[in-house]
Formats: structure tokens, sequence, C-alpha cells
């Protein structure tokens, strides 16, 4: 069973801060990895204020600086890029428009619980909270990427496995307008697309279906050629292209090295 949300438990309201605007003046930093302010709100808001690391703790959440000001923040599918002093974050799935700044403090990063609970679709319950028990949502149909390694050579080849796996306790039956499957996108550090598996392919364009039995799941197995990418970190993920299921795997991480 797999859950469209995910859930952050907070017992302490102490790394919650109101409106970052007023409250810098008052906070107190603690110049390691914990954070503690003395505003201790009865009740966590849209407008209050999380540590981004303490997030990540909680959540499988990746994330790391892109520069002094700027983090690239990973988390299920897609990429965030976080500007501190900034309402914009950049997304590769929808751009977000904030009514609260991210911010920086003591080189922490704090994100409000407005971007959590309405783009990130996590649910944060403390004992006080205002935030809404929403109801969760099963999956029949996941999918995964799977990489034989994390770091490769300019002239390697990224050998890669898409998994496609009926989660349920009957048949079901994906549909495709083509012979197509999937598509596999790789992004820069930047978030951008820079590869995409499909360009350049031919494919017939024939109605074609997938039957899943229960429990049973589908494997694919591709190379991709890496000359021509610089070294670096990329991102890659795959997208399932049923016409009655619309599936995205996770996002792995890779480096190309010299």
């Amino acid at each position: 069973m797999i859950e469209s949300k995910q859930i952050i438990i907070i017992f302490l309201l102490t790394t919650t801060l109101i409106l970052a605007s007023t409250a810098l003046a008052s906070m107190k930093v603690i110049h390691e990895e914990n954070i503690d302010y003395d505003i201790t709100p009865e009740r966590i808001t849209k407008n209050s204020y999380m540590p981004l690391n303490e997030i990540a703790n909680e959540l499988d959440i990746d994330y790391e600086r892109l520069s002094r000001d700027r983090v690239i923040m990973m988390y299920k599918k897609y990429l965030y890029v976080l500007t501190p002093n900034e309402t914009f974050i950049k997304s590769t799935q929808n751009n977000i428009y904030l009514d609260n700044p991210i911010i920086k403090v003591n080189d922490h990063i704090l994100v409000p619980v407005e971007f959590l609970t309405d783009y990130l679709d996590i649910k944060i319950l403390t004992r006080k909270s205002d935030i809404p028990d929403d109801d969760r949502e099963d999956k029949n149909i996941i999918a995964n990427i799977f990489l034989d390694d994390n770091e490769y050579e300019e002239y390697e080849d990224l050998e890669l496995n898409i998994e496609i796996i009926n989660l349920s306790n009957q048949e079901e039956v994906l549909e495709f307008s083509s012979s197509q499957k999937y598509e596999i996108y790789i992004r820069n550090s930047q978030g951008n697309i820079i590869y995409t598996w499909s360009k350049n392919k031919n494919f017939a364009q024939a109605f074609q279906k997938m039957k899943l039995e229960p429990k049973d799941s589908k494997n694919y197995y591709e190379e991709i050629d890496l000359r021509g990418f610089r070294e670096g970190m990329y991102y890659i993920e795959a997208e399932i292209l049923a016409n009655n299921f619309r599936i995205n795997t996770g996002i792995k991480r890779f480096y190309i090295e010299d």
C-alpha cells in the first residue's frame, strides 16, 4: 500500500515561528544543527516555518547547496530550487508562488508550512495543529527506476531498470496508444531536462495493452550513452505513458566523473 501523502508528526513546537519578518529579532539560534526559537505558537499554521534539515530527517527528502544562497531539493519525483527571501520556487512540476518567503537563519534554510501542505502534499500533525487531517489515497500501480551504480565515467553507459508493479489483488490492464511504454528524462543540477530518451526514436502507432496479474511486475532494461554529458551531478526519472494510468518513478541521482 502506497500513501499519496506523507506525514510529519511534531510533538514540540520549538522549531516553528509565526512570521519571519517580525520574529527574527527574538529568536535564539544554536550554532549547531538544531534551531530553537523562543516563539512557541499555540498551533502550527501555514505561516509557521520549519527548518529544511529537520524535515529532511523525517521524510525522504534530499537536498544540497547550489550556492551559498540557493538550495536544490528533491522530493518524490520533483526537484525544487529554494532561494532565501524569495516567494518564487522553481520546480520541475509547476513553478510555485508562496505567500511567505523562504528564509535563511544562521546558514539554516527554513520553509513555510504553506509550502509543505499546499504544494508538497505533506500533512503536519501536532497536538495543537489546525492542519486538517485529509484522507489518504492508495495507488494500485506504481513504478520504480533502478541504477546499477551512481557514479559513472564519461565514456560509460548508464544501465537502468524500470519496474512496473501491480500492488492490487486483481488484474490490472494498462492501455497504450503506441509501442512506447515509458519516457525517460535526465535533468541537470539546475533541474532542467537535458535528455529525453524517446528523441530520435520511432514507435509503432498501434493501440496496445499490458496485463499485470495481482502482485505481478514488468521490467524493462535500458542503456543510455553518457558520451556528451559533462562531469557533474544529474537526476533521472521515468514516466509510464499508459492512457488509463499516469505513473512516475522516483528520481535517482547519479554522478559523471572525468
